[in-house]
């Protein structure tokens, strides 16, 4: 949400493209976690994700903030 105009952009509108082996692109959702990443083995692992918005000409310009929780397991 844009905090100087209370315009609220839906987080399933956020994509990201991934690079780096074992890492994947998606797209960010409330209802349900994403696989960011997977790897097989002991290792130091570098990836890079960028994130974007979905085109929509209908998106007002602002200063939007939303959170992302990553989980990192080892199994």
């Amino acid at each position: 949400m844009d905090s100087a105009t209370g315009y609220t952009i839906p987080v399933e509108r956020i994509s990201w493209q991934a690079e780096g082996s074992g890492f994947y692109s998606g797209q960010l959702s409330k209802a349900a976690p994403a696989l960011v990443a997977r790897f097989t083995g002991p290792g130091s692992f570098t990836g890079y994700l960028y994130f974007f918005f979905a085109e929509d000409p209908n998106m007002a310009p602002g200063a939007y903030r939303t959170t992302v929780t990553i989980l990192v397991e080892g199994i």
